[in-house]
């Protein structure tokens, strides 16, 4: 096994890591209105904390499904990937832990669960979602949030792809995409998914089960 397939693999072993924890996580519904307040209190938090610049994070999965394309009535999480803001290792360490004491704190002032923000899909998504542009979409004082292209996302679901859990969301990302057919899905996934991973994660399947 080449560097590159080992690398592969990991990333699925990811995947499906972060599958069964979010499968395990106690329930949590978060309606749009206590996300909104969430962040704004994580921001604010922050700003508490002694950040002298926003940390910037980007949601996608359930959050961004209810948040952008209102098919979902809560959220059990809000999943993010980390943006570095620092070329200074020991600054972005710091940084990262005042970010986990804040959203700590808003999870004890709530009594929520400390991952109700969750960056254990980041490995797994950053790369594709980096491939294409981000959106700025809310900057509470010392938070500033990103989300990725509305392609990017039905890439990241065609990849991870769960019958019961992921089926009402790829349908939905379909439909504001005007995707109809495998071809045209296809095509988005190979802007964003390398050949290697949409192998291992037997893409091909999930689009015959979509499309027919």
């Amino acid at each position: 096994m080449n560097s590159e397939q080992k690398y592969y693999q990991h990333v699925v072993q990811s995947i499906l890591l972060y599958e069964e924890e979010s499968a395990e996580m106690p329930e949590v519904k978060l309606q749009r209105d206590e996300v909104l307040t969430l962040l704004e209190e994580l921001g604010a938090e922050l700003a508490e904390r002694g950040i002298d610049s926003p940390v910037q994070i980007i949601v996608f999965g359930g959050v961004y499904m209810l948040m952008q394309i209102g098919n979902r009535l809560s959220t059990h999480d809000v999943d993010i990937v980390p943006l570095a803001s620092s070329t200074d290792p020991q600054q972005e360490t710091r940084r990262q832990k005042i970010f986990k004491q804040a959203s700590n704190a808003v999870a004890s002032r709530h009594n929520l669960p400390r991952n109700w923000i969750n960056d254990d899909g980041a490995l797994f998504v950053e790369e594709i979602i980096q491939k294409g542009e981000l959106v700025r979409w809310k900057t509470f004082q010392m938070l500033e949030i990103w989300l990725p292209e509305l392609a990017c996302m039905l890439a990241l679901k065609l990849t991870a792809f769960r019958p019961l859990q992921d089926m009402d969301d790829t349908l939905h990302l379909c439909q504001a995409l005007n995707v109809t057919s495998a071809e045209e899905a296809q095509a988005i996934l190979d802007r964003y998914v390398p050949t290697a991973w949409q192998e291992e994660n037997l893409v091909d399947e999930t689009l015959m089960d979509l499309f027919g």
